[in-house]
């Protein structure tokens, strides 16, 4: 049941679908509401301008009743929201019901902005999908040919041009570290990019779909008869990265403390050059790490290559945007990985 209300979107008929399988007066109380509230739009003809949408979670501590959002295809975020908090005025002595909202202007501006100068103007139910250079392109394509949503699609496609008109969508390639960044923005209404880089982006989306290639391990490493290596953590650890994020995540998870270095290349080389007692670093074979004598104290986090959608677009585009998700979980399935 949990698993199917995010997926709850569109008009009065969802309701009813909700209703299967609640027996709670609590929530069958507020599916009546939502009943009732779309009766007042659909007498003032907005209907087919608002949209349920039973995945919506927002701060449950503040809110009382219904909340809302406005999405517009243009922009990658909310250009407004807002909602009922009846115990809001009561903190200030005051029992009296409410609704607020806010509503960004420079948002909107900039919608209507785009809207009107835009040299890529978006029509239709077609999407634009961002895949990552480098080591993920190659399966990227391919799954996006098995899958039909790109028949024609090969890493071979973009050495002449970062962006392709595949059937019914566009494909773009970017670095795998902007994925996040062209989907959080909405240059991009979704794309593939890998656990590792979410760890560290931090960025609003929403991750629709574990694609199960690019499987690598996130380890933290130690020389070789090292005392880390053999299990004793020294009290003062420090430790070289490209992931600090999911590392400080890590260690503040055991309850140690840790000096983290960050860097961006070669971070094998930092134990043997005396800049750290261990590393944090992906790996897929160990290869690497046997090559620079160094060996795995304990394996923090798994990463693949997932889909990631932009928040406006789950909202203006769910329909495409659920298709292809349907599609690609399809696919991986049948490949039995």
């Amino acid at each position: 049941l949990l698993l199917r209300f995010p997926a709850l979107r569109g008009g009065r008929e969802l309701l009813e679908q909700a209703r299967a399988g609640l027996t709670a007066e609590q929530p069958l109380r507020a599916l009546d509401e939502l009943a009732r509230l779309w009766e007042l739009l659909r007498e003032r003809r907005l209907e087919d301008r608002v949209h349920l949408d039973l995945g919506a979670v927002r701060d449950w501590n503040y809110y009382t009743g219904p909340t809302f959002e406005l999405f517009s295809g243009d922009v990658g975020f909310p250009l407004g929201a807002g909602g009922r908090y009846d115990s809001l005025l009561e903190r200030f002595g005051l029992v009296q019901p409410a609704t607020g909202f806010v509503v960004h202007a420079d948002r909107c501006h900039d919608a209507i902005t785009r809207r009107r100068e835009s040299a890529t103007p978006r029509a239709g139910e077609g999407l634009r999908i961002a895949v990552p250079t480098g080591a993920l392109l190659t399966d990227a394509c391919a799954l996006l040919r098995e899958s039909g949503v790109a028949p024609e699609l090969r890493p071979e496609s973009f050495e002449r041009r970062l962006h392709l008109d595949v059937g019914d969508h566009e494909v773009i390639t970017v670095r795998p570290t902007d994925v996040p960044v062209y989907v959080e923005m909405g240059a991009c209404d979704c794309g593939i990019v890998g656990k590792d880089v979410l760890w560290e982006s931090r960025r609003e989306l929403y991750e629709l779909a574990d694609l199960r290639f690019g499987v690598c391990r996130l380890v933290l490493a130690a020389p070789e008869g090292s005392a880390l290596a053999g299990g004793s953590w020294p009290a003062a650890l420090r430790v070289a990265t490209k992931y600090p994020q999911a590392a400080r995540r890590f260690f503040a998870g055991r309850g140690d403390g840790a000096e983290l270095i960050r860097l961006h290349g070669s971070v094998e080389l930092a134990p043997s050059a005396g800049l750290s007692d261990g590393i944090v670093d992906l790996v897929a074979t160990g290869a690497t790490l046997r090559a620079n004598r160094l060996c795995e104290v304990a394996t923090i986090a798994t990463s693949t290559a997932r889909l990631v959608v932009n928040v406006a677009s789950m909202k203006t585009r769910s329909a495409a945007i659920t298709a292809l998700a349907t599609t690609l979980r399809r696919t991986v399935e049948e490949r039995g990985m």
